[in-house]
């Protein structure tokens, strides 16, 4: 055991003598932390135009609050008449103007009552259809309290007509007076943990620094096979070369895993810290494992240097980085980062991790022996 860390001290600082290995460690929590910091400044995937003609009408001054008080990929720039809005939107600073009438309070009633009242004028540049669609939500989500309680009055008063009438004060209380005790739709993962309030910038970050730890392992292999082209390791046991090249890509892995964990819960990305550095130890074992099966199955520094690339590609489409393939399942099966990624949320990946680790292990020394017996005939 003392032997083996003394190998481990000795090939770290082998590895630290290279100063791009430092920058890479150093710029991983650089990069995230700036991402942290423009994921907190005023941005959007799309920017909004927002006029109200009355901005005394409490449904048109309420909806304005929602939107641009509220946390949202959408960006809200408030204008000051209409022709402003078109005008943002037609020198492109704006994706689209949303133009709330005079009189939206009365057709939020008349919307409640059945009738048909249109709540906004929504102008868009050419081709905005798709986004117009998508964006319609979000200005029914901004007038969805006011639009509630006109379809409860309507209800009440047309439906249920109570005897004697209750007055407009009297709806009112008993509305609010209703204590909502549970979310109507609560998002939760599968270990019970709530769902995290992502900026867009940061969701794919923990995906990317899996993918980096994936690439240590392979860069790992790729000079493991280059010191033993050069005769490097002669001098080590048959039965203990075995062995080395396992430490050796563990080694880099672990550096690279450390600051991942470590950039993931400065960045408030991570989880309990209990749980990042197990499942991230449990990862690094399969990185570990699979880049060891990619060495042996390559057997030289030319086809592995031509493989990593393709590896690195295929996970970076394959693994829930930006997007699951779920139709490719069978594809993703065959890579470390989507057990991890899965497994953050899910307690049962972190088993099919594990097994996961253990099949790569089991495959690389089995394809260890076969070229060793292919190489003494």
């Amino acid at each position: 055991m003392k032997r083996v860390f003394i190998w481990f001290a000795l090939l770290n600082k082998r590895l630290f003598r290279r100063v791009s290995f430092w920058l890479i460690l150093a710029a991983v929590p650089l990069l995230v932390l700036s991402l942290r910091l423009l994921s907190e400044q005023e941005s959007g995937v799309t920017t909004v135009a927002l006029y109200a003609e009355d901005a005394e009408d409490p449904a048109a001054g309420a909806a304005l609050d929602r939107l641009t008080t509220q946390k949202s990929v959408m960006r809200y720039i408030l204008c000051d008449s209409e022709r402003a809005a078109k005008s943002l939107v037609a020198s492109g600073r704006a994706d689209m103007a949303w133009v709330f009438p005079a009189d939206l309070s009365a057709r939020i009633d008349q919307r409640g009552g059945g009738e048909s009242a249109r709540l906004a004028r929504i102008y868009t540049c050419e081709g905005g259809g798709i986004l117009q669609s998508l964006t319609r939500e979000k200005l029914f989500a901004a007038v969805y309290p006011e639009l509630a309680y006109s379809v409860y009055t309507h209800y009440v008063r047309d439906t249920l007509r109570p005897r004697p009438a209750l007055s407009d004060a009297e709806l009112e209380d008993y509305y609010h007076s209703i204590e909502r005790r549970d979310r109507l739709i609560e998002l939760k993962h599968l270990d019970s943990s709530g769902g995290e309030d992502t900026g867009y910038l940061l969701m794919p970050a923990r995906g990317l620094l899996a993918l980096l730890v994936m690439m240590a392992a392979l860069a790992s292999a790729l000079y493991y096979l280059h010191d033993e082209a050069l005769d490097s390791f002669v001098w080590v046991s048959r039965r203990r070369r075995r062995l080395l090249p396992y430490l050796c890509h563990l080694i880099p892995v672990l550096d690279t895993a450390a600051v991942a964990v470590v950039t993931l819960l400065i960045s408030g990305l991570g989880g309990a810290w209990y749980r990042e550095l197990a499942l991230m130890a449990l990862y690094a074992l399969a990185c570990v494992g699979f880049a060891e099966l990619m060495r042996r199955l390559a057997g030289d520094t030319a086809r592995l240097g031509v493989a990593i690339p393709i590896l690195t590609l295929a996970m970076l489409a394959l693994a829930p980085i930006f997007f699951d393939l779920r139709k490719w399942r069978a594809l993703q099966l065959l890579f470390p980062p989507f057990y991890y990624l899965n497994g953050v949320h899910n307690p049962m990946y972190f088993g099919f991790l594990a097994a996961y680790t253990l099949a790569v292990f089991a495959l690389s020394c089995a394809v260890g022996r076969v070229r060793e017996h292919i190489a003494r005939q």
